[in-house]
């Protein structure tokens, strides 16, 4: 099995299509994916990324779209 993808934070911006400023707030509020620090360096796992987002996805309505 491939090791994960490791991601820096400009990667992770461009992967939730947000900006770099974005993901540093997120970052800052403990609102954002799971991340690390190395060498001075904050990353994150492209799994925790990617699991981050589907637990932020909406759910669809399965009514057709009525409210």
């Amino acid at each position: 099995m491939p090791a994960d993808q490791i991601l820096t934070i400009p990667q992770i911006a461009q992967l939730t299509n947000r900006t770099v400023d974005t993901v540093r707030y997120w970052r800052l509020h403990g609102n954002g994916p799971k991340t690390f620090r190395s060498n001075n360096r904050v990353y994150a796992y492209k799994s925790d990324v990617l699991a981050w987002l589907d637990a932020r996805a909406e759910p669809e309505d399965v009514r057709g779209g009525i409210a």
